[in-house]
């Protein structure tokens, strides 16, 4: 359970292989109905928009193409913020990630889809597996703090940046 914040935790899943859908993915609330919708955009690198139910954009989850870094940015609209991910070499368990502008950074095993978001001390989110109806899902747990679509966007970038290592 996620100590940031404190009150109740919220929990949202992601099927594990989503970046390999056609045009679009869903993430879904706990008792399975979609939470945001994720749609993929250009011909070329791994991009996607995000949608909340009610059809509003709430992130945009962009590839930066470089030879030399994984790097991913994060845009919110009307927060103007821009996060850069980026994953690093393969130590620590299967690497992790750093998103420089909000000093977050990621502990566990990236690989193995098991890690947790700090904020320095402080902890913003846990990823994890579970399995449904035969199909694997990252389950993210994060407290109510209003974050939910930028935890959100966080967790998509930095599974991507997995993907393409």
């Amino acid at each position: 359970m996620c100590a940031a914040g404190g009150g109740n935790n919220l929990k949202a899943y992601l099927e594990r292989l989503f970046y390999l859908a056609v045009r679009e993915a869903c993430i879904y609330d706990e008792q399975g109905s979609p939470l945001y919708l994720l749609k993929r955009e250009g011909a070329v690198g791994q991009n996607f928009r995000i949608y909340d139910k009610n059809g509003n954009e709430t992130a945009f989850v962009k590839q930066h193409i470089s030879l030399i870094k994984r790097e991913f940015r994060v845009i919110i609209p009307g927060q103007e913020i821009s996060v850069q991910l980026r994953r690093k070499a393969k130590i620590n368990n299967g690497g992790y990630c750093t998103i420089k502008e909000l000093n977050w950074v990621t502990e566990g095993s990236m690989d193995a889809h098991q890690y947790t978001i700090y904020d320095g001390r402080n902890e913003i989110a846990r990823v994890g597996t579970v399995m449904s109806d035969g199909t694997e899902f990252l389950e993210a747990e994060y407290p109510e703090t209003g974050n939910e679509a930028l935890i959100l966007a966080v967790i998509t970038a930095a599974e991507l940046a997995r993907s393409v290592d």
